[in-house]
C-alpha cells in the first residue's frame, strides 16, 4: 500500500514504516507501508487536523509570469529577471506564497484569466503549472456562471421589494470546491490540449476589446460638464440595455430559424452570453412563482431598472470605467493598456471574493481613486508593485498568525521541512 514520510512506529509491526496515506479535508490517515497496517478488517487509522480559514490571494497574470521567468532559468527571460530592479523582490514573494501555501494558510485560485492569457503566451503549458502549483486544484468558476448567479440574486432581491442595494458574498457561491481544506501532498492536474485557434481567437477578442475602449477614450475626452456618475450611470445603464437588445435579437434570430430564413447553427442557436444573462433573470421571476409569459416583461423592467447598478460585476465594471473617462476628460493622454478590458472582466468578478489582490499599477490606481475606495468596500487589500513592500508584511503577518496546535500538525503531516518554498521544480 502506497504510504510517504514523514514514518512513525508502526502500531502494529514496531518498524518505522507507518506513513501517510491519505490527506483528506480535516482528517489524515496512516498506513504501514511493511505490514500494511491496518488492513480492510481493522479500524482505520484516522487523524483529526486543525480546522483552516485560508485567505483567498488572487495573483495577476504578470505576476504568474514573472514565477514563470524566475523558476525556468533556461528561459531567456531569466536573465533580464535578473537584472530588473525588481528581481529581489520576486524571489521574495515567490519563497513566501510557495511557502504560505504550503502551510495551508492561503490559496491561490487559478480563473478564467489565467487560462485564456496562458493560451495566448507561448509557454502556455508551463505558465499552467505555475498557477496550478499555487492553486493545488482550488479554482474560480467560470466567469460567466459567477455573472449567472449575481443576477439571479440580485433580480430575486428586486422582485421581493428586499433591499438588493448589499449583497451579500459567499465563497461558495465563486469556488469549484471548498477551499479550507488541508491538501495531500500530491496532487493530480488533467492536460488540456493547447489549441492554436483558441490562442487567435482571444488575442482577436483582446484587439477588439482594446479597440472600443481606445474609442470611448477619445470620445470621454470630448464630453462636457459630466460628473463620475454621470459616466457611471451611463455604463451601468447601456449594460443593461444591451442585455436587452440582444436577447430579443436572439428570439428574432431563432424566429428565423425556425421559418428557414437563417441556418441553424450553435452559434445561431445557443445565442450571445449575454443570453444566458437575461434568462438567469427570467427564471429568478419563474422561481418565485411568475408565469414564463411574463418572466420575460419582468425581466426587461429589471434590466432597465436602477437594480442593474448593484450586480456587483456590473457596478465593479461600471466604476472602472467611469474612472478612466474621468481620466480622459481630466486631459490624459495615454490610452489604457492593452490588456485593461481583461483585467476589468477579471476584477469585476474576482475582487470582492478575495482577501486581497495583487495587480498592476494602473488597477490598483484605479481601485484606489475616490468614489471605488469608498463605495466598492469589500475589505479586499490591493496590492501591486507600487506597495510591494505592503504585500511582504501582509504575508508575513499571515505566517505569524499560525498557532502552535496548526504548526504542529504540518509537521506531523508534511514532515519538519514539508513547507520549504521549492524552486526546482523545472529541474
Amino acid at each position: 500500500m502506497f504510504s510517504h514520510s514523514p514514518f512513525i512506529n508502526c502500531p502494529n509491526c514496531n518498524e518505522t514504516y507507518f506513513g501517510i496515506s491519505t490527506i483528506n479535508d480535516n482528517k489524515y490517515y496512516r498506513r504501514c507501508k511493511l505490514c500494511d497496517y491496518p488492513v480492510n478488517s481493522q479500524k482505520s487509522c484516522s487523524f483529526n487536523l486543525p480546522p483552516l480559514t485560508k485567505k483567498v490571494i488572487y495573483l495577476d497574470q504578470f505576476v504568474v509570469s514573472k514565477f514563470l521567468f524566475l523558476l525556468n532559468k533556461e528561459m531567456p527571460q531569466y536573465q533580464r529577471l535578473k537584472e530588473d530592479k525588481h528581481y529581489k523582490f520576486w524571489f521574495e514573494l515567490y519563497s513566501k506564497i510557495d511557502e504560505l501555501v504550503k502551510m495551508q494558510l492561503i490559496i491561490c485560485p487559478e480563473s478564467t484569466s489565467h487560462s485564456h492569457e496562458s493560451a495566448m503566451s507561448d509557454y502556455y503549458y508551463l505558465i499552467k503549472k505555475i498557477y496550478e502549483r499555487l492553486s493545488y486544484n482550488s479554482s474560480f468558476k467560470n466567469f460567466h456562471d459567477t455573472k449567472k448567479h449575481q443576477t439571479y440574486k440580485v433580480a430575486t432581491l428586486w422582485n421581493r421589494n428586499e433591499n438588493f442595494q448589499r449583497y451579500e458574498f459567499c465563497s461558495k457561491d465563486i469556488f469549484h470546491n471548498y477551499i479550507n481544506k488541508w491538501h495531500d501532498k500530491f496532487y493530480f492536474t488533467f492536460p488540456r490540449k493547447y489549441i492554436a485557434d483558441s490562442k487567435n481567437e482571444y488575442k482577436s477578442t483582446r484587439d477588439k476589446e482594446s479597440s472600443i475602449l481606445k474609442n470611448s477614450f477619445d470620445r470621454w475626452k470630448k464630453e462636457k460638464n459630466k460628473t463620475f456618475y454621470d459616466w457611471f450611470n451611463a455604463e451601468a445603464s447601456s449594460y443593461g440595455t444591451t442585455t436587452i437588445s440582444m436577447y430579443y435579437n436572439h428570439l428574432l434570430n431563432l424566429e428565423k430559424i425556425s421559418n428557414g430564413k437563417v441556418k441553424p447553427t450553435f452559434e445561431n442557436i445557443s445565442g450571445p452570453l449575454v443570453v444566458d444573462i437575461f434568462d438567469a433573470a427570467r427564471l429568478s421571476f419563474e422561481s418565485d412563482g411568475l408565469a414564463k409569459s411574463e418572466s420575460a416583461i419582468k425581466s426587461m423592467h429589471f434590466f432597465q431598472s436602477d437594480a442593474v447598478k448593484y450586480i456587483p460585476f456590473v457596478r465593479i465594471s461600471s466604476m472602472l470605467l467611469a474612472s478612466l473617462a474621468r481620466r480622459a476628460n481630466a486631459g490624459q493622454k495615454k490610452y489604457p493598456t492593452e490588456g485593461m478590458f481583461q483585467d476589468i472582466h477579471t476584477l469585476e468578478i474576482v475582487t470582492p471574493y478575495c482577501d486581497a489582490i495583487f495587480i498592476d499599477n494602473e488597477c490598483n490606481d484605479l481601485l484606489n481613486e475616490k468614489p471605488l475606495k469608498t463605495e466598492l468596500n469589500y475589505d479586499t487589500k490591493i496590492f501591486s508593485l507600487k506597495n510591494k513592500d505592503e504585500f511582504i508584511e501582509y504575508l508575513d503577518i499571515i505566517k505569524s498568525s499560525a498557532s502552535q496546535e496548526h504548526l504542529n500538525a504540518l509537521e506531523e503531516v508534511y514532515g519538519k521541512d514539508g513547507c520549504k518554498p521549492n524552486f526546482n521544480i523545472f529541474k
